[in-house]
Order: structure tokens, then sequence, then C-alpha cells
């Protein structure tokens, strides 16, 4: 298995951190315990949801047009 590292990091709404270089997270908005993300990252990114009630059965946010 591959080393990991990981950050904690607070982020007000507008404000974005980039993974690789290559995906950006920014905090569109927050409100109490939901924050709403909006994930820009190549098509070839796999991007999914992860809760704490398990893995979402299929990836997210694919369905949405290239920006």
């Amino acid at each position: 298995m591959a080393n990991k590292s990981s950050l904690t990091i607070e982020l007000k709404p507008g404000e974005a951190l980039t993974l690789s270089g290559e995906v950006t997270v920014e905090l569109l908005r927050k409100s109490g315990r939901l924050a709403r993300l909006k994930v820009t990252a190549p098509q070839d990114v796999l991007i999914g949801k992860k809760s704490s009630e398990g893995p979402e059965k299929a990836p997210v946010g694919r369905e949405c047009e290239p920006v």
C-alpha cells in the first residue's frame, strides 16, 4: 500500500484547494452540517462520494457537462 498524506483545512465559501495541480475542490456554500462542493477534474479522474453510511453505489458528478 502506498504512503498517504492528509491535511485538515478550513475554507470559506468561494475558496478552493488544488490537488496534484489538476483537481480543484471549491466550497460553494456551507449551511449547518452540510457543505456544497464543486470538484473540477480531468475526465479520466473518477469522482465519487463516500459518507459515514458507506460509499455510494456509483460515481457521482460525471453526468455534468465538461467545463
